[in-house]
């Protein structure tokens, strides 16, 4: 079965809810704006400004933003939690809000909407000052945000993202073309130094195959390659 995205979630999920087809649409409206996290950056008023008027159910009904405030709420209460929110200390606070009610509960709601930039730079002693909580106090309200997601959409985005490393390099070099070896895409050969000095001693190459040595006499060499046009014949390698 095919994987299904944020968006299409969230729209099966509200084809359950019971809505009337206006409400319905206003909703998906909303997830229509939500980004790939789960975020909606949309104003109210730029969704008046997007909404087909004509096309909704009841056009005869002018559409009024309370109507698009109500379709974001409708949006924040479906799976995954945090959808739908307009900001970082919002997405969190709407995932509390979903855990047991709790004095550590509720200092993480306030932590999250007014002291979230203490917590990211780790100043506890202002943190314990400002909510007056002790050390274990602290420790259970910062456990509890911790859990949370602050990208909820995240999980539903298949991106695979893959960056090829060409072996080979094509190159113009004094009008001729060459294809040399990409140093980057070459894994690093590491010989003891003993066989190192040996190779520099021998025309014929290796005599002996190579044995393991221990790490501490490995030394790096390089061998960069260059493969020549069909002019000059086959590879030379120095």
């Amino acid at each position: 079965a095919a994987e299904v995205g944020l968006q299409q979630h969230l729209i099966n999920q509200l084809c359950f809810l019971p809505l009337t087809p206006r409400d319905r649409q206003l909703a998906a409206m909303v997830v229509a704006q939500l980004d790939d996290d789960g975020y909606l950056f949309a104003e109210v008023d730029e969704l008046m400004d997007l909404a087909d008027h004509d096309a909704l159910p009841d056009a005869g009904t002018p559409l009024e933003p309370e109507e698009f405030a109500v379709a974001i709420m409708r949006v924040q209460q479906l799976d995954p939690t945090g959808v739908g929110a307009r900001s970082l200390p919002e997405c969190l606070e709407l995932q509390l809000r979903t855990q047991p009610a709790s004095a550590a509960r509720d200092t993480a709601i306030k932590l999250v909407r007014e002291h979230l930039a203490a917590l990211a730079s780790r100043d506890f002693a202002t943190l314990k000052r400002a909510l007056r909580l002790r050390d274990a106090e602290l420790k259970e309200v910062q456990s509890l945000i911790t859990q949370l997601d602050p990208k909820p959409g995240r999980r539903f985005s298949h991106d695979d993202v893959r960056y090829v490393v060409p072996d080979v390099l094509v190159k113009r070099v004094q009008g001729r073309w060459k294809a040399v070896l990409n140093q980057d895409a070459v894994p690093k050969l590491r010989i003891n130094s003993l066989y190192a000095s040996l190779v520099h001693k021998s025309r014929d190459g290796w005599k002996e195959p190579i044995r393991p040595t221990p790490r501490g006499s490995l030394v790096a060499q390089e061998y960069p390659t260059t493969f020549r046009d069909d002019s000059e014949g086959h590879a030379s390698h120095r």
